[in-house]
């Protein structure tokens, strides 16, 4: 016997149990995925560390202010196997209480918010570091990508004429000799027929 169901693509179903329209690349569309924060590889080891460990986020934050390697804690929650170690969370609390003097940090932060407001913070920086350019683009008379052109190009005209005014005359004299006289002085003519 022959099934004579109709052959259905699951994603298409899916979508239309969904109530959107069918889109190509299992559901995906154009712009359809949502770019995640990346959080940097030193904060990444640590929420693997506190997953795999089962930690709190105050355990990782002692952890971390004790100056703990997240690499290197499997050896220490080996208690276990190894009946005269401590169980890792009390064994971070009980070094945490002796460094610092107090059982738990005033203020506990996660992994990802630490990561949110490091992130946050480059932003202002570069936005500060942007109006800092525009400011000085805008006072230079130029605009931003030229700035350092504009003002390094200044800066050295401004130095040859430094060094030039610094030389003395011995300068003067010998941009004369290959310039010859200035053309507005009319007594450099008349001062070397007489001469």
């Amino acid at each position: 016997m022959e099934d004579r169901r109709p052959v259905v693509d699951i994603r298409e179903t899916r979508c239309h149990a969904l109530g959107s329209p069918c889109l190509p690349e299992g559901g995906r569309g154009r712009g359809g995925l949502v770019k995640k924060k990346r959080i940097p590889d030193g904060l990444r080891a640590w929420i693997d560390a506190r997953k795999r460990h089962h930690l709190s986020h105050a355990h990782v934050q002692m952890a971390r202010e004790l100056g703990m390697n997240p690499k290197k804690l499997g050896g220490l929650d080996n208690h276990r196997q190894e009946r005269w170690k401590l169980p890792l969370p009390v064994f971070i609390e009980e070094l945490y209480s002796k460094r610092f003097g107090r059982a738990r940090p005033e203020f506990v932060l996660s992994i990802e918010e630490h990561a949110r407001r490091q992130e946050r913070k480059r932003a202002e920086k570069r936005e500060a570091k942007l109006q800092r350019r525009e400011a000085a683009a805008a006072e230079a008379g130029a605009t931003v990508g030229t700035v350092g052109a504009k003002m390094s190009s200044a800066r050295s005209s401004e130095r040859i004429e430094q060094l030039a005014a610094g030389a003395g005359t011995g300068a003067a004299r010998l941009r004369e000799a290959e310039e010859g006289p200035p053309a507005d002085d009319p007594g450099a003519d008349s001062a070397d027929a007489d001469g």
